[in-house]
């Protein structure tokens, strides 16, 4: 193994660990901002209701 291998392995390591802490405590979270929710200062932001055109 060479040393840039060394390093991009160890790299996606973290990076795993990393993504693990952030997706694991709030699924529910994700799954809104998937869906378009908006967040301001990491507080869903308040929306108002949709107006049919």
């Amino acid at each position: 193994m060479t040393v840039a291998q060394a390093r991009a392995f160890r790299f996606v390591e973290f990076a795993q660990k990393r993504w693990h802490v952030v997706n694991v405590p709030v699924p529910h979270l994700i799954a809104q901002a998937r869906a378009g929710a908006r967040f301001e200062r990491g507080r869903l932001a308040a929306t108002a209701p949709a107006v049919a055109a």
